[in-house]
């Protein structure tokens, strides 16, 4: 493996990071330039910057630009978007054949190429659900994961415990060797107070900087590394993964200069073969330290008919299963044979033509690797195949079964969750979860008895995992277990002591979940605040013309003050005087993945102005418990701050909570057609009792 094989090595890159920065549609996009430096800009904004003359390099090497007024904006905090174009400029990727299959990916955003090329490279992942979140800021920890996963791989693993930061317990255990790596090997820095601060966002200034270090980094590490090929008929690309298009093959002994590397794959130059530059997996390469001597050209095998194949194989991938489909005709007659000790099935299949040669099919899905089929002589001299299919035993054998239907026989391997691992560190739980099949999940709470539920939709558990159950001695969690909820839903339930916190988040790999349990906190918590109305809509009017609009604003503000203070990351549906349309607030909380969405408005009746008081919507069409938890928090405080009539929680049809994806509601603070309670609503001392509710309801529901 490149991890191992490249310690203390020295590479070459050719590869040149372009990017220009330009303000398109009120969005930052970025840019290659083509095949050329640019001057160095002057910028008007950097002087006395910690990173000016990072800064102006990388700007002279052509790698980034600045805005039209000549400003740089070095603390502009960029995207997940703009840091895959960032890379993607960097080496140079095409578009791969498959583009990306997000949901909050559409193919008319301008993301939706870089987007697709990072995927296919296999350095930047979504999330469960379906989602990319292109427009979130990319976090520092999020970051170093996308850099470790190009740049060093399994290499850093066991150097989490090398991380001296006074915030190390703030880091993911998905990003802490990640970070410990890059850091060792000077890729990443901390603070002078000798902090990390993982969730704050990565500025346009750190961009610039980390593309001078990924840059020396790999010049370094490639220079005078060759490559010889070790399989046969290997595949060069248009990317570092198989999604991208084939260019060519390159032979067996053919050796090639390392250019660059990314996530598992080489880069090289040509010095046999058609000479072109392309990427070849680093498993199929061996390395050395200087070119080998040419290998003489293979004998060509003289020409052979091609017979007519009386065995058809069929690998049919399913939303909750593989199907591997053997057809040999109504007179073929099968057998099969499980090898236990291997994992491996053969069959037997007779009364058919004999095969002309033996097949290979590679799988590499759902536990399955591959499938070889093989002539064989029958006992009458008959015509019979062979066909072994090789599942993975890692970390257990997977299961199947093998169903005979009239003509054919099929062999089913269920998607499967495979292993939960358990480790416990003082007050924190974290459950390793990984399957045969990239996992997806819904994650909820349910009351009386509180338990945390999650989810895992089309899986089955392996037999090793029936009836699994840990338990545990803590303030927070009694237990953790697994069931098979419906046939094809496996679900985890935590059993809880008290009030508790969860986060879930991708493993190493698509076909793995990190699920972690802790005391219950409200920091890191993401909540999305949606001030109501905005822009060419002043919402409702109250008798002297205070607009709803107005009102809104400035409690979300506040609100938002209030929870970052207390450690949250909020997120603003607006945060000035704009139209935002509903399908737009609620994306702006899926896409962003939200742990609580609260929409802020103010009531109104016309005809009625004695009608007053303050009310909270819910729609419990999804999480039921959770969101009518929300909803009487939210309630309950805004009463008792604000000493209006407790007009109740209901249930509402309202597109921000239907079209939500997570717990949420809606609250009606007070009436503003009410003229007494329009006073109120004007009075920035009542906007900020109401503020301060709605952040003591927010952070109840995360503690209690």
């Amino acid at each position: 493996m490149f991890y191992q094989m490249l310690k203390g090595r020295r590479v070459c890159l050719s590869a040149a990071i372009v990017v220009q920065v330009v303000l398109f549609l009120f969005s930052i996009v970025f840019l290659p330039v083509p095949n050329k430096k640019v001057e160095a800009a002057v910028f008007s904004d950097l002087n006395g910057h910690w990173a000016a003359a990072e800064i102006c390099a990388a700007a002279e090497a052509g790698y980034i630009h600045g805005y039209p007024d000549r400003s740089f904006r070095p603390e502009r905090e960029i995207t997940r978007a703009e840091f895959a174009s960032i890379i993607n400029n960097f080496y140079g990727f095409e578009m791969p054949s498959n583009p990306a299959g997000y949901g909050d990916v559409r193919e008319n955003d301008w993301y939706f190429s870089e987007v697709s090329k990072a995927t296919a490279a296999g350095y930047f992942n979504g999330y469960p659900g379906g989602v990319f979140r292109p427009a979130a800021e990319i976090t520092r920890q999020e970051a170093a994961g996308v850099l470790g996963k190009m740049l060093l791989g399994e290499e850093i693993a066991g150097e989490e415990g090398l991380l001296k930061f006074n915030d190390a317990a703030q880091i993911g255990a998905w990003a802490k060797p990640a970070v410990a790596g890059l850091v060792a090997r000077d890729l990443f820095a901390g603070y002078p107070d000798s902090t990390f601060r993982p969730r704050r966002a990565v500025t346009r200034a750190e961009a610039a900087v980390l593309l001078l270090k990924v840059e020396k980094y790999l010049q370094e590490r490639l220079a005078g590394c060759y490559l010889e090929v070790k399989g046969e008929h290997v595949n060069k690309r248009t990317g570092p993964g198989e999604s991208f298009a084939v260019l060519g093959q390159v032979e067996q002994k053919e050796v090639y200069e390392a250019i660059s590397f990314c996530n598992g794959w080489f880069k090289v130059g040509g010095l046999e073969g058609d000479g072109a530059e392309g990427w070849i997996a680093g498993w199929l390469l061996q390395e050395h330290d200087a070119p080998l001597p040419a290998p003489p050209p293979p004998p060509v095998p003289p020409e052979k008919p091609v017979e007519n194949l009386d065995l058809a194989i069929e690998v049919l991938p399913g939303e909750r299963a593989l199907t591997v489909s053997l057809c040999a005709g109504e007179d073929a007659e099968y057998r099969w044979e499980k090898e236990e000790e291997t994992n491996k099935l053969k069959i037997f299949v007779t009364g058919i033509k004999p095969l002309a040669a033996s097949q290979k099919i590679p799988v590499g899905q759902a536990g399955l690797e591959q499938i070889v089929s093989r002539p064989a002589a029958g006992e009458n001299g008959d015509g019979r195949a062979e066909v072994e299919f090789e599942f993975i035993r890692e970390p257990v054998p997977v299961v199947y079964s093998v169903e005979e239907k009239p003509g054919r026989l099929l062999v089913v391997v269920p998607h499967q969750l495979l292993e939960v691992e358990i480790e416990e560190s003082g007050d924190l739980v974290r459950a390793y979860l990984q399957a045969t099949v990239p996992l997806d999940y819904r994650a909820f709470v349910l009351y009386g008895p509180r338990r945390i539920v999650i989810d895992l939709p089309n899986l089955v558990l392996n037999p090793v995992l029936k009836d699994w159950k840990t338990e545990f001695d803590l303030p927070f969690l009694r237990s953790l277990r697994l069931g098979q909820f419906q046939p094809e839903v496996a679900r985890l339930v935590a059993d809880l002591n008290g009030a508790a916190s969860y986060q879930v988040t991708p493993g190493v790999s698509s076909h793995a979940l990190i699920l972690e349990f802790g005391k219950a906190t409200v920091r890191g918590k993401r909540v999305c605040l949606d001030p109501g109305h905005g822009g060419t809509d002043p919402g409702a009017v109250g008798p002297s013309g205070l607009r709803e609009k107005d009102v809104n604003l400035p409690i979300a503000l506040c609100a938002a003050k209030l929870l970052r203070a207390a450690g949250m990351e909020v997120i603003m549906t607006r945060e000035d005087d704009r139209y935002v349309d509903l399908t737009s607030r609620a994306e702006i909380a899926n896409n962003c993945g939200a742990d609580v969405f609260v929409s802020i408005h103010a009531d109104a009746v016309l005809n009625k102005p004695t009608v007053g008081g303050t009310s909270t919507y819910t729609y419990s069409i999804r999480q039921k418990a959770e969101r009518e938890h929300l909803s009487r928090l939210l309630q309950a405080e805004l009463v008792a701050a604000l000493g209006r009539q407790d007009r109740g929680v209901f249930d509402k049809n309202f597109a921000v909570l239907r079209e939500t994806k997570m717990p949420a509601a809606l609250v009606e603070v007070a009436y503003i057609s009410n003229p007494e309670e329009e006073k109120l609503l004007a009075d920035e001392a009542f906007q900020q009792r109401a503020a301060g509710a709605l952040a003591q309801a927010i952070k109840r529901f995360f503690l209690e």
